[in-house]
């Protein structure tokens, strides 16, 4: 079961190990808190990875690389024994850990987000139906908008 829980991630270090859409999305996500981020990939399949603001991009194949100096790890390869594997070696070294190919094997989910300059807001359904906590996100940021 996560606790659900806000972070502050200015500043820190995190890697994202995985080229396409799913971690672009992930690599916007975590730059728009601040995070300082590398990215680990044997390919770029969404180009626009190239272009992001992140520190480091090493197009290379994952195998063991040092995570320790993480604050978090994004799993988001198409490979789920991979990602199994990375998120193994972020959970022994007390690591948060974010997995794009399992709803429950990681420490730390990402969610929908409603953000005003007054209100924060995560929906997050258990890592099942996706699209209904972007729904409900939406709801409620019009909720608050009626209230305002």
């Amino acid at each position: 079961m996560f606790f659900p829980v806000s972070i502050d991630i200015n500043e820190k270090k995190c890697l994202v190990i995985g080229g396409g859409n799913l971690a672009y999305r992930k690599i916007q996500t975590l730059l728009h808190y601040g995070a300082k981020i590398d990215v680990i990939t044997e390919e770029i399949r969404e180009e626009k990875i190239k272009d992001a603001d992140i520190l480091n991009l090493f197009i290379e194949t994952y195998e063991n690389q040092p995570l320790d100096k993480y604050f978090l790890v994004i799993a988001a390869t198409d490979n789920k024994d991979l990602n199994d594997k990375i998120v193994k070696i972020c959970n022994e070294k007390n690591i948060l850990v974010n997995n794009i190919t399992s709803k429950e094997n990681m420490s730390m989910r990402f969610g929908a987000i409603y953000e005003d300059d007054d209100y924060q807001v995560l929906v997050t359904t258990h890592g099942k139906h996706c699209s209904t906590s972007k729904s409900l996100r939406d709801e409620i940021g019009d909720f608050i908008k009626d209230k305002q």
